[in-house]
């Protein structure tokens, strides 16, 4: 084995290691465990991962075989793969940079294609095995409503095909992103899960859709997700179905479904050549890496602080002192009627300086979110729900690393000495992110009220969650890429009308008190865990 091999080998062990050792990992795996056991619901309910409707309008399912668990766990993991897996590994070479860690590795023989590679291979291993925490959730269900022999190719044979190309094209993205300028941060997330909808709906549609029939009964070359290719072979393997009625994901129908026997996906070579096929989609984004990726020499790099400092004046070449006229203007009158500072540290104060602080470094996305707050509330209730739905979207990034900026900055220790700074990071940023989404969401929360006092409870208990949620996965993790991941795959399910998952009520959901009364228990745990680990570092740093 090649030096450079055995270089990139221990670059992609060194990288897994360091992110399944963070608490953001956990969280990360302890959300999929229970999402994959809710994904996957028991039989004999109302709610499936597959179901259709006869021409007569009876409805059905499968029955709990190995090839129903199996297209089930490769829904969700598809989905893991693209939409979340993305959050979960992108800003590996953006920490590289603000760590110094990129000076280093450029003063080495490291060349930059073996360096981007390495952090690709170490996004594939971490997400593959990220995504492999689902199995054990579809072993548990089919040991226990399994219905006839265990076919392993038809249990793992889906999920296999259907994440990995998502893997390595969204791993592929992920480096892009990280190297590209303007996409390295909260901005690029916002808009990666913008491009979802192109990359994961429209594009795999129009290539599936057969222009003579007009129907959708071609497999998509590009489907990273993998939605389109299900969505054909299900059509394919269930002839008896009504055109249209077929539905795939976790569905909540409003009576119980007759399960009938159901063959799975046709895992023929078509669709098992066109799935291998896609991986090859990862090479564009990494070819495009390699040509922006400027290997940290800040010569190579436009930065805002670059730009800037072109455009400040040049200072005097020589400046001198006059003592004279320094003692007129300190004996001047104005300086002698001058009130003195008086300071008066106030923890109220702090939550509402950072507050404004979260305002001010929001840039843009700020006047998004209250524009799309305003319009939420005065358009007719048919558009509210979109529109609401796009402000709770970009909320999300501008609350994600409101509890950790400091940490990233380096500048702790500085803020936390000042008077008047709470000494619970974790309340104190609970305060501001909370006072913020409420100021920004006022009109939001206020056409909630007026409409009913348990659909405004429903909007200010969601907003509460959420900024619970974003302060303690920022503290517990480091950063805001967990927190946004997750968030939008809740706000995802919110949107596809998953009753439980509106946490804001804003699509028709769930308004029952137990169901709030869980979103606020959820964020004081949190919260709690949050407390608890702050409390451990700092008698750590006692010591």
């Amino acid at each position: 084995m090649s030096a450079l091999a055995l270089q990139i080998g221990a670059q992609v062990v060194a990288e897994v290691r360091t992110r399944l050792r963070s608490a953001g990992t956990l969280i990360a795996l302890a959300t999929i465990l229970v999402g994959a056991f809710v994904w996957i619901p028991a039989p004999g309910g109302k709610a499936t991962s597959v179901s259709w409707q006869l021409a007569d309008g009876r409805l059905q399912t499968s029955v709990q075989s190995a090839a129903y668990v199996g297209a089930a766990m490769s829904f969700l993991g598809g989905f893991l793969a693209v939409a979340v897996g993305f959050y979960l590994v992108a800003g590996s070479i953006r920490r590289d940079r603000e760590r110094r860690i990129g000076a280093i590795l450029a003063a080495t023989p490291l060349p930059s294609a073996a360096y981007l590679l390495g952090k690709y291979l170490s996004h594939v291993a971490y997400l593959a095995l990220v995504v492999s925490f689902i199995v054990p959730i579809g072993v548990y269900h089919f040991l226990r409503f399994g219905v006839g022999p265990f076919d392993p190719v038809a249990f793992f044979g889906p999920i296999l095909l259907l994440a990995l190309p998502g893997i390595a094209f969204v791993a592929a993205m992920a480096v892009l992103f990280d190297v590209a300028p303007g996409l390295s941060g909260r901005m690029g997330w916002v808009i990666w899960f913008i491009l979802l909808g192109v990359i994961v709906g429209a594009l795999p549609i129009a290539q599936a859709k057969n222009p003579v029939t007009g129907i959708n009964d071609r497999l998509p070359v590009f489907d990273p997700m993998g939605g389109g290719t299900v969505s054909v072979l299900i059509a394919r393997s269930l002839p008896q179905a009504k055109p249209g009625t077929i539905s795939t994901g976790h569905i909540i129908h409003d009576r119980v479904i007759s399960a009938v026997a159901w063959s799975g996906l046709p895992l023929d070579a078509d669709f098992v050549a066109i799935r291998m096929g896609g991986i090859l989609w990862a090479l564009p984004p990494l070819g495009f890496a390699l040509l922006l990726f400027d290997r940290f020499d800040p010569a190579r790099r436009r930065s805002k602080i670059g730009r800037k400092a072109k455009a400040a004046p040049a200072l005097p070449a020589q400046v001198s002192f006059d003592p004279e006229g320094a003692a007129a203007a300190l004996s001047a009158p104005g300086f002698a009627s001058l009130a003195p500072v008086v300071a008066r540290p106030s923890a109220w104060l702090a939550v509402a300086a950072d507050a404004v602080l979260l305002w001010k470094t929001g840039s843009i996305l700020r006047w998004a979110v209250v524009i799309l707050g305003v319009l939420a509330a005065v358009l007719p209730a048919s558009a509210a729900p979109m529109v609401g739905g796009a402000f709770l979207l970009l909320l999300a990034p501008l609350i994600s690393e409101a509890s950790c900026r400091e940490a990233l900055a380096g500048a702790g220790p500085l803020v936390f000495s000042q008077p008047g700074v709470p000494r619970s990071g974790v309340l104190w940023k609970l305060g501001s992110v909370a006072l913020f989404v409420v100021a920004v969401s006022l009109p939001f929360l206020l056409r909630a009220l007026v409409a009913s006092p348990a659909r405004g409870f429903a909007a200010l208990s969601g907003l509460l969650f959420v900024a619970a949620l974003a302060v303690s996965f920022g503290l517990l993790t480091g950063g805001g890429k967990l927190f946004v991941g997750i968030y939008l795959a809740i706000w995802y399910g919110a949107l596809n009308r998953v009753p439980y998952l509106d946490f804001c009520g804003l699509f028709g959901g769930d308004l029952g008190l137990p169901v709030r009364a869980a979103y606020l228990a959820a964020g004081a745990v949190f919260l709690a865990l949050a407390m608890a680990v702050e409390a451990r570092r700092r008698v750590a740093g006692s010591r």
